[in-house]
């Protein structure tokens, strides 16, 4: 296995327990909106001890839940002209028989990356001047797009 089918596993791993979280938040919230409206919540049900919470700690409660849900639910976003020349990439590659349905993704970025024009707004979003770590934070993308493009989102831009 390859160092950067490691990187996609890890990625995906993170990214279920990151689904995962983003589920239980949801529960959450649904238990503090009863607090909002009832005053208690059989969420809050723990050892037969009934927590009851007043609405304003019950809303400051709601707004930090929501709060980690938004940074849950962000998700990795790739350039619409960025997916196009990609995907144009892997079809010229198909083409030319350099990759086959069955190649790894290692396989697609080793071709994808080996016929970039540097000139190209792919290379200069995989490799841009004077910033290695937003390069290798882009390709990282790149390489999940190619995993499973549900996992990046494509964005207009």
């Amino acid at each position: 296995m390859s160092e950067l089918e490691n990187i996609a596993r890890d990625i995906v791993r993170h990214e279920e327990k990151r689904q995962a979280e983003k589920i239980k938040l949801e529960s959450e919230i649904k238990s503090l909106e009863e607090v909002l409206e009832h005053g208690i919540s059989t969420g809050f049900v723990e050892e037969e001890v009934i927590y009851v919470y007043s609405p304003k700690t019950a809303h400051e409660m709601r707004e930090k839940l929501e709060e980690n849900y938004k940074q849950l639910n962000a998700q990795l976003t790739i350039p619409k002209s960025i997916a196009d020349e990609l995907e144009e990439e892997i079809e010229e590659a198909y083409s030319n028989d350099y990759i086959r349905s069955y190649s790894d993704v290692g396989a697609y970025m080793e071709v994808i990356t080996d016929g970039l024009d540097e000139d190209s707004e792919l290379y200069k979003f995989m490799f841009p001047d004077n910033d290695a770590l937003l390069g290798c934070s882009h390709r990282n993308i790149i390489y999940l797009y190619l995993v499973d493009n549900d996992l990046v989102k494509v964005v207009e831009g």
